[in-house]
């Protein structure tokens, strides 16, 4: 059997994986088993890159050059989005973090793998409903009843306030939002509207909006159509 080089590094991913995960963090087995594999890809990765056994690797070795190139080992040969890298990355910087905040001597390894930036992940255009869908949606509720009145009160309330919700009524608030974009709000206040950090997060409004577009450029050719007809009489 061979010896362990380094048995802090593998005595704290052990105390990661058997106690704080599951009995201090209270993590689910789904959670838990995402971060064993992480390790253990990243790990076998070190292996081969580096031609030794398991018991030969040290935490030295897992610098943040190594894990950069794991990540696009992750890409290449597995085909990983950047969100699934991303989430890898996530799973390693914890698992130093705890070292860190279990033995101070690794700190200065929690600190290397900071030095390793998640991949830049594209947004996704928001989901939302048009104005006629809101308005057939409110019309649902029967307000002849107490449960009637109380259903429809609750979708105005989330379509009025835009209120952030983790679930599917979130689609009220992006709705709410491009549909003030579309009445000629300004995406800046929009932004301040929706309190979002960076202008960034509320372009794509502006992405999205392909009716939007489309009547602009409909107006655009209007105009230049009306000027040569006028032009060619």
């Amino acid at each position: 059997m061979a010896v362990v080089v380094d048995q802090l590094l593998f005595g704290l991913v052990h105390d990661f994986l058997k106690v704080y995960l599951p009995k201090q963090k209270c993590a689910s087995p789904h959670t838990i088993k995402a971060y064993r594999t992480t390790l253990e890809l990243l790990l076998d990765y070190v292996q081969q890159e580096k031609g030794i056994a398991l018991a030969g690797i040290t935490f030295e070795m897992l610098d943040s050059a190594m894990v950069n190139a794991f990540l696009v080992n992750l890409a290449h040969e597995r085909q990983c989005s950047a969100s699934t890298q991303n989430h890898r990355l996530a799973c390693i910087r914890a698992f130093f973090k705890y070292a860190a905040m279990m033995e101070p001597a690794a700190a200065i390894h929690q600190r290397e793998i900071q030095k390793v930036t998640p991949k830049r992940v594209a947004a996704q255009p928001p989901r939302f409903m048009s104005e006629a869908a809101v308005k057939a949606l409110l019309e649902q509720p029967d307000t002849s009843t107490k449960l009637g009145v109380r259903d429809q009160f609750f979708m105005i309330l989330l379509y009025d306030t835009a209120a952030r919700i983790h679930i599917h009524p979130h689609l009220w608030r992006h709705s709410r939002a491009m549909h003030l974009y579309q009445h000629g709000m300004d995406l800046t206040l929009v932004s301040q509207w929706l309190d979002h950090v960076n202008l960034e997060t509320t372009l794509i409004y502006a992405h999205a909006d392909t009716e939007h577009k489309r009547r602009a450029i409909e107006k655009v050719y209007g105009c230049i159509h009306g000027t040569l007809s006028y032009g060619g009489r």
